[in-house]
């Protein structure tokens, strides 16, 4: 699986938080996104430091949600690999 991919059904049989937690990284992207749009100098390399008021709050979100997005990402990679799927077993006619 690779990051911010849906998990498959044999993935999420194996680990089941695997669901939420790709529902989660889905929503840190919008929310990431949604905030930009909204707050555009954060994403300007010049953006005065400190920010002031509505800013400075985004600015924050934007910092945690980076570090729970990455945390996500260890998380699922520290997982180990699902098991493959087995093929169906041949046919003894064959």
């Amino acid at each position: 699986m690779r990051e911010h991919e849906l998990p498959s059904p044999p993935e999420i049989a194996g680990a089941p938080e695997l669901a939420a937690l790709a529902i989660l990284q889905v929503a840190i992207q919008a929310t990431t996104r949604a905030l930009i749009a909204a707050h555009p100098e954060l994403s300007d390399a010049d953006f005065p430091q400190p920010p002031s008021g509505p800013a400075r709050e985004a600015q924050r979100l934007f910092r945690l949600a980076f570090r729970l997005d990455r945390a996500v990402s260890r998380y699922r990679r520290a997982l180990p690999d699902p098991m493959p799927e087995s093929d169906p077993p041949a046919d003894p006619d064959f």
